[in-house]
């Protein structure tokens, strides 16, 4: 995970009652100390994000900071070393036992950082500064309740506790410019449950390498469209994708939000799964008849005007934020982006029609529809929530978030449904919910073939 993790600590006369050898005001030492804690978060969190770092002892490191802070409030300490003093305490308490209490959440926390939603969480937070709708401490809280959901149900509230003075200080800059950090979250943020069970992402992504593994189908082009190899191999593909979706089904029936986040994290896997429901489950007979004239469009050059329409369409899209593209529909801007992405449209329309006839150049008009509703396709990475970056979010403040490890089964918590809009701008709702409710819909109706 990224972090922005640097401080600066000016020399400050020693004062009576701070204790400490060579501990100032701030309640922390100069010279080499705020090396060693910028040093030590960035080792530490690559430690997070490999989970074996042999070349990393946390205890060993963490003993080497211990005279680096006050243990306890000095009077003029900056925001930051009330979170660095817990963050040492609770490593020093993980260290001392190993099979105590403390140790077991450290373990629990280092295991949740390495999962994507966790990284969802990390990811989401870069992403919605750029769009520079909101102050960065209001997207850095954002992601605070976001990581304090997952944790609390993971790790109970002594590893939620641990993981808010990590967050803290992966991100001291924020801190010295007056953003403060606390626990909390929102009903309608995804916790660990009895439906949502910890291993539910592994158990989902297993079903992908089991099934979707060397079977995968594969494609020429930049929008996905048109399929490498043979008409059987489309076949073994769908009957690979149909063994996948039944896998997975029992997962998605227990746990939707969850594999929609997880869905919506992950570009590859939600992209290939929107263009596969389509083909296997819609066309594949039209699709597999008019294969090799699809091929043949691509090859013999048919496609080049296409090609440089996209490109343009691209550099245009450059010029514009994921927000301004998303949540500002009827902007001048918008109309110009429209007008360009109906070009390259009519485009690849003409082309299969003319090389493949009407009903096969519908399918690929359809399948490029399905590219341009997701913000992959457009470069654009994710499609924001709108309501949040125009700062008119009406959430409810969650009840106590239940411990999935304490032998309760139910978090309270909400599910959203997405809702739809125009096909090249997607909906209000992410648009890879919007892609994954009808997908799962459609497949809870439809009996594996």
């Amino acid at each position: 995970m990224t972090s922005d993790t640097s401080a600066v600590t000016q020399d400050v006369a020693p004062v009576p009652g701070c204790p400490g050898s060579g501990v100032n005001a701030t309640g922390t030492v100069a010279g080499h100390c705020p090396k060693r804690r910028r040093k030590f978060m960035r080792r530490y969190l690559k430690h997070l994000e490999r989970s074996k770092n042999r070349r990393f002892h946390v205890c060993k490191q963490t003993s080497k900071l211990a005279k680096c802070i006050s243990p306890e409030p000095c009077p003029q300490e900056p925001p930051y070393v009330p979170h660095w003093r817990k963050l040492l305490a609770f490593l020093n308490c993980s260290c001392a036992a190993e099979k105590g209490d403390c140790h077991a959440s450290r373990e629990c926390v280092e295991r949740e950082y390495r999962q994507p939603l966790m990284h969802r969480c990390d990811d989401l937070y870069w992403f919605n500064i750029q769009q520079d709708t909101q102050d960065k401490c209001f997207f850095l809280q954002e992601s605070m309740r976001c990581r304090d959901a997952i944790m609390t149900s993971a790790c109970g509230e002594e590893g939620a506790e641990f993981a808010l003075h990590l967050a803290a200080a992966e991100h001291l800059k924020m801190l010295d410019s007056g953003c403060q950090l606390s626990r909390g979250h929102f009903a309608n943020d995804f916790g660990y449950s009895e439906e949502c069970p910890l291993r539910f992402t592994k158990d989902l992504l297993t079903c992908e390498e089991r099934h979707s593994g060397k079977d995968r189908l594969l494609f020429f082009d930049v929008y996905n469209i048109i399929a490498v190899g043979t008409r059987r191999d489309t076949k073994v593909s769908c009957r690979a994708f149909q063994h996948y979706t039944s896998c997975v089904r029992d997962i998605v029936d227990s746990c939707p939000h969850g594999v929609q986040l997880l869905y919506d994290f992950d570009n590859r896997l939600r992209t290939y799964n929107s263009r596969m429901e389509y083909i296997c489950n819609e066309v594949k007979d039209v699709y597999i008849e008019n294969l090799y004239c699809y091929q043949r469009v691509f090859h013999n050059n048919s496609l080049v005007k296409c090609h440089l329409a996209g490109e343009r369409a691209l550099k245009a899209l450059s010029d514009v934020s994921a927000y301004k593209f998303f949540c500002h529909r009827d902007s001048a801007n918008n109309t110009r982006l429209s007008r360009v992405l109906d070009d390259v449209l009519r485009c690849y329309e003409d082309a299969f029609t003319s090389g493949c006839g009407s009903t096969g150049g519908a399918v690929i008009v359809e399948v490029i529809k399905r590219a341009f509703n997701d913000p992959y396709y457009l470069r654009l990475k994710y499609k924001p929530d709108c309501a949040l970056h125009a700062g008119k979010v009406d959430r409810k403040p969650a009840t106590r978030t239940i411990y999935i490890n304490s032998g309760n089964s139910r978090p309270s918590g909400e599910r959203t449904t997405p809702r739809s809009g125009a096909w090249w701008r997607g909906g209000s709702g992410d648009v890879s919910l919007l892609i994954l409710a009808v997908m799962f819909v459609q497949l809870s109706m439809r009996s594996p073939v």
